[in-house]
C-alpha cells in the first residue's frame, strides 16, 4: 500500500467521493439528492437537484419536507416556492455557485437572516463560475 501511496495522494481526494465511498462502504443510509439539498447547499439549489436528477410530484416533495424538516415547517416551504427556489437549513460557500444579487436579495435574508454575517461580498467567485453549466435558478 506504502508503495502505491504516490498514485494518489489523499489530499488529491474529492471530499465528496471519499464521504460517499466511505458511507456506502458502512452501509448508511443515504439521503436522495432532494433530500440533501433541503438539508445544505454548495451550489445547487433543490429545484435545481431535481432538473438534474429527475422530477418529483408536489406531494412527494412535501412528504420529504415533512419527514426530513418536520411538519410544522411544511408551510414555510410552501411559502418559499414564490421566491423561485428552496433556501436550505444549511449553506457551504454559496458565494462561490450563487450570485451576490440572489445571496443578499429579499429571499435569503427572510429565510436565512444569519448569512449577512458569514457572507462577505467581496469573498464571491461567482464570476469565476458564470461560464460553468452550473448556474441556473439562482444566478
Amino acid at each position: 500500500l506504502a508503495s502505491q501511496r504516490h498514485l494518489l495522494d489523499i489530499d488529491d481526494v474529492n471530499e465528496d467521493f471519499y464521504f460517499g465511498t466511505v458511507l456506502q462502504g458502512i452501509r448508511a443510509p443515504l439521503p436522495t439528492a432532494f433530500e440533501a439539498a433541503l438539508f445544505s447547499t454548495e451550489m445547487l439549489w433543490p429545484e435545481e437537484v431535481l432538473d438534474l436528477y429527475g422530477e418529483m410530484t408536489e406531494d412527494e416533495r412535501e412528504l420529504l419536507v415533512s419527514e426530513r424538516w418536520g411538519e410544522s415547517k411544511l408551510p414555510r416551504y410552501v411559502e418559499m416556492q414564490g421566491g423561485g427556489f428552496t433556501v436550505p437549513l444549511g449553506m457551504h460557500k454559496p458565494w462561490w455557485y450563487k450570485s451576490n444579487d440572489v445571496l443578499l436579495g429579499d429571499h435569503i435574508e427572510y429565510n436565512c437572516p444569519f448569512l449577512r454575517y458569514v457572507f462577505n461580498p467581496e469573498n464571491s467567485k461567482w464570476f469565476d463560475y458564470i461560464e460553468e453549466p452550473w448556474h441556473g435558478i439562482g444566478k
